[in-house]
């Protein structure tokens, strides 16, 4: 092994280190940013909600609220692993107070479709259908 290789070898064996101690120094940066951005999502969330709200009793619109029971199971609110979205999910229980238990019905704990209604993707999910 020649000089320059062993200066080469010092090198990569320096620069290796100092990413190492940067990657380590730098984490409580990195979990600084995760929990703003958080932060910034969950305002953001807040925020248009509120400003929906606000828009809808300027325009003398409300809420829309379903005579009966029931909704269609949209398959672009189903994800494919089966989970069920969760704005969608909430609009679809707001528009019918009888919707909720629907989808508790038809939903585990987590919120993904049960198998045995898959079936019921792009059809009417009430409680004839369940």
């Amino acid at each position: 092994m020649t000089t320059s290789d062993k200066h080469l070898l010092i090198k990569l064996a320096a620069t290796t280190l100092a990413g190492v101690v940067l990657w380590r120094l730098s984490k409580p940066v990195r979990d600084t940013l995760t929990s703003v951005q958080n932060g910034l999502e969950s305002t953001g969330d807040f925020i248009g909600e509120q400003l929906h709200e606000a828009s809808q009793f300027i325009h003398g619109r409300g809420d829309v609220e379903f005579t009966q029971a029931g909704f269609v199971l949209n398959e672009r609110y189903v994800a494919s692993n089966g989970k069920i979205d969760e704005w969608w999910r909430k609009t679809m229980s707001d528009a019918h107070p009888d919707n909720a238990a629907l989808f508790r019905k038809i939903t585990d704990r987590s919120g993904h479709l049960l198998p045995k209604y898959h079936h019921l993707i792009e059809k009417l999910v009430d409680e004839n259908t369940i």
